[in-house]
C-alpha cells in the first residue's frame, strides 16, 4: 500500500516497512529545551530503498497539493519532516534519509511485537519493555501533514505506531 487518505485530505497515512529507529522516545514522553513533552523518534530510510523514498515524497506531493492547490510555497530542506542524513552528524545517518516525527503526550504511538502483542505494557518492575530502541529495524505508521498557521509553514510527521521487528546495531557517538 502507497498511502491511503486519512479523514482530512490534507493529511495521508503511509506504513514505512523495515525502517531503523534513532533517537527513540516512544515509551514515555520526553521535553527539550524546556519544551513540551513528546513522544518521537526518527525513522532512517536507506537511500537505496528508492521505493520507501519515492511513497514518502509523493505522500509529501499530494499533502501540498491538498493544503495550496497552486499557490504552493518555496519549502527549504528544514521545513520537511524528511531529511539527508549525509548532512547530519549523527552515526548511522550517512546513505539515510530520515523523517523526524512525533506525538503529543496525551497521544502515545501504538508499540506492537511482530506478533501483535503489546510493547507498550510495563514489565514487573514498572519499566517500559526492552523493545524497540534506537537501532532496531522497525515498521511505522506515520501521517503526514501540512502545517500553515501563525507558526508557519512547514511539512510534519505525526508518529502513531511502531512495530518492532528486529535487534539492530545500538549507535554510538562518533569520535571526532
Amino acid at each position: 500500500m502507497a498511502f491511503t487518505n486519512t479523514k482530512n485530505t490534507k493529511k495521508v497515512r503511509i506504513v514505512l516497512n523495515n525502517v531503523t529507529l534513532s533517537f527513540a522516545n516512544i515509551f514515555e514522553p520526553k521535553g527539550f529545551n524546556g519544551g513540551t513533552p513528546r513522544y518521537s523518534g526518527n525513522f532512517l530510510i536507506s537511500k537505496e530503498d528508492t521505493e520507501t523514498v519515492n511513497k514518502v515524497k509523493e505522500a509529501i506531493k499530494n499533502v501540498i497539493i491538498a493544503e495550496w492547490k497552486e499557490d504552493k510555497p518555496k519549502f527549504k530542506d528544514n521545513q520537511y519532516c524528511i531529511r539527508d542524513g549525509d548532512k547530519e552528524s549523527w552515526e548511522g545517518y550517512e546513505g539515510h534519509y530520515y523523517i523526524s516525527a512525533g506525538n503529543q503526550e496525551k497521544f502515545p504511538p501504538v508499540i506492537r511485537d511482530l506478533d501483535g502483542s503489546n510493547l507498550r505494557e510495563k514489565s514487573e518492575d514498572n519499566t517500559p519493555g526492552d523493545k524497540p530502541q534506537s537501532g532496531d529495524t522497525v515498521n511505522v505508521v506515520l501521517d503526514i501533514w501540512a502545517q500553515n498557521n501563525d507558526f508557519g509553514k512547514r511539512i510534519n510527521a505525526t508518529l502513531i505506531g511502531v512495530q518492532y521487528v528486529k535487534s539492530g546495531k545500538r549507535f554510538t557517538p562518533k569520535t571526532m
